[in-house]
C-alpha cells in the first residue's frame, strides 16, 4: 500500500505544561524559530511524513529550544547565569588589578576577547566559521587562503567570502589546533595554564565536570543551528562523555539521565539530517537506554522517553517499515496514557499529547490496511480531543491545536 504523505502530527512543543526543566538551563539558546508540525495541522497544513522531530525539519529540533530537539522545550529564557570566562577574563583576583586611587575605587572588570562575559555570549572571531557560526571544526584552507570548516564549504566552488574560484582544499591543523586548544581552556577543566601539563598534574572537580558538559552542549548547539551536523555529532560526543564520567561518580540520577537521553537523542537528529539512517536509530535507541537508567516514574526522564519512541517510530516509517513504526508509537503512547490515569494535575498539553500518540498508531494502522484497528484509535483521538476542547477552554494555544487535529482526524475518517 502507497505510504500517505501526510502521515502524523509531531511533537515538539507538546509538553510546555508538564515537560521537566532542562538541567542544562540553556532555553537562553533560540536560534531557529519554526513552525511545528501540531502549528501546523492547527493551520490546515498536512504534516510531512519523513520529517519526524529533527533538527531542521518541520519539529526542526526545537533548535534546542530548551532542550535538544524537542525534549522539553519550555524553558525560560531570561534566567539563565552568564557564561564564565575560566581565562579569568572579567574576574578581580585583587588590588594589583585595581587602580588604587582611593579605598572605594572601583574598576571596571576586564572583558574576555572572545566574548565570554558580554550578555550575548561569545562574539565572532578568528577561531570561528563564518558560514556555521561555530568554532571550526575539520577546518580546511581554501586556495584563497580562507578558512572554513570542510563540512560548510564542501558544496562551493567560489569561496564565499573572497569569491576566488576554489582549486585546492587543505588541512588547516595549526588553527584547528588552536581551536580545541581554546575549547579545552574553556571548558572547564583546564585553563590556559595547565594546558600541556600532565593529566594527573590537572584537578578536574565535579562542578568544572558540569561546566564542561554545558559548554560543549552549546557548542553542538550553535554548529546544529548553523547546519554543521557533523561538528554537533562530534561535540554531543564529547558532552556526552562528560556526562558519563558524573556518573561514574554520582551514579544514575534523574538530572543525569535526562540530560544524557536528551543529548543522545540529539545525535540521533543530527545522525538523521545526514540521512545516516542506522546512526539515528541507534542515538534515539540509546537515548531511551540512558533514560530508563534511572528507574524513576518521574515526568523529567519519562516525557523524553515518550519522545524518542516517536522518533523511532517516524524514522521507521519514513523508511517504510510501518509495522515497526506502530510498535514504537505504541510505547511511546502507552508512556503517556500512564502519564495521565489517574491524575487530578494533568494539564491539557499532557492530554493532548495521549491524542497525538493516539493520531500517530492510527495513522500507521491504516497505511497497514488495519481499518478497524485505525477507525478505533482515530475515534479515541476525536473523543480525547473534544474532551480538552470542553474543559479547558482557557487555553487558547491548546484550542488552537484542537481545532488542528480536528481538522486532520476528519480528513483522514472522511
Amino acid at each position: 500500500m502507497e505510504r500517505p504523505v501526510s502521515h502524523v502530527v509531531h511533537d515538539k512543543q507538546q509538553t510546555t505544561a508538564h515537560a521537566g526543566k532542562c538541567p542544562f538551563n540553556h532555553g537562553q539558546v533560540r536560534v531557529i524559530t519554526t513552525q511545528s508540525t501540531t502549528d501546523k495541522a492547527a493551520d490546515g497544513q498536512p504534516a510531512d511524513a519523513q520529517s519526524g522531530d529533527s533538527l531542521q525539519s518541520s519539529e526542526a529540533l526545537a533548535a534546542f529550544n530548551g532542550y535538544p530537539l524537542g525534549y522539553a522545550a519550555s524553558v525560560p529564557v531570561q534566567d539563565a547565569p552568564p557564561a564564565v570566562c575560566p581565562m579569568g577574563h572579567g574576574f578581580q583576583p585583587g588590588a594589583a588589578h585595581a587602580r588604587m586611587d582611593d579605598a572605594e575605587s572601583n574598576p571596571a572588570p576586564a572583558q574576555c576577547p572572545m566574548g565570554f562575559t558580554a550578555s550575548d555570549g561569545p562574539r565572532m572571531t578568528q577561531l570561528h566559521c563564518v558560514i556555521c557560526k561555530s568554532l571550526l571544526y575539520d577546518c580546511v584552507q581554501l586556495s584563497c587562503s580562507c578558512k572554513y570548516c570542510r563540512y560548510c564549504v564542501a558544496n562551493f566552488s567560489d569561496c564565499p567570502l573572497c569569491g576566488a574560484d576554489i582549486t585546492s582544499r587543505t588541512a588547516a591543523t595549526d588553527l584547528q589546533g588552536m581551536v580545541d586548544t581554546y575549547i579545552d581552556a574553556h571548558a572547564g577543566t583546564q585553563n590556559l595554564f595547565d594546558i600541556g601539563k600532565a593529566k594527573n598534574d590537572v584537578k578536574v572537580g565535579e562542578a568544572t565536570s558540569q561546566s564542561r558538559s554545558a559548554f560543549l552542549l552549546q557548542l553542538a548547539v550553535r554548529s546544529a543551528a548553523g547546519g554543521n551536523h557533523p561538528a554537533a555529532i562530534d561535540r554531543l560526543g564529547l558532552c556526552k562523555a562528560e556526562l558519563l564520567k558524573q556518573v561514574e561518580r554520582e551514579g544514575y540520577t534523574v538530572p543525569l539521565c535526562s540530560q544524557l537521553g536528551a543529548v543522545c537523542g540529539s545525535q540521533g537528529d543530527c545522525h538523521r539530517q545526514l540521512q545516516q539512517f542506522e546512526q539515528a536509530k541507534a542515538c534515539y535507541e540509546e537515548s531511551v537506554q540512558q533514560l530508563k537508567a534511572c528507574h524513576s516514574n518521574d515526568a523529567e526522564v519519562k516525557q523524553p522517553q515518550s519522545v524518542s519512541y516517536n522518533k523511532l517510530g517516524d524514522l521507521e516509517y519514513g523508511l517504510g517499515n510501518v509495522e515497526a513504526a506502530v510498535n514504537w508509537y505504541k510505547h511511546g503512547l502507552c508512556i503517556r496514557e500512564e502519564a495521565v490515569q489517574g491524575s487530578q494535575l494533568a494539564g491539557p498539553s499532557a492530554r493532548l499529547d495521549v491524542a497525538i500518540s493516539t493520531i500517530k498508531v492510527a495513522d500507521a494502522c491504516q497505511a497497514l490496511g488495519r481499518e478497524d484497528e485505525a477507525n478505533q484509535s482515530f475515534n479515541k483521538a476525536l473523543q480525547l480531543v473534544q474532551d480538552i476542547q470542553h474543559h479547558h477552554q482557557d487555553f487558547p494555544a491548546v484550542l488552537a491545536k484542537c481545532e488542528g487535529l480536528l481538522s486532520f482526524l476528519k480528513s483522514r475518517q472522511g
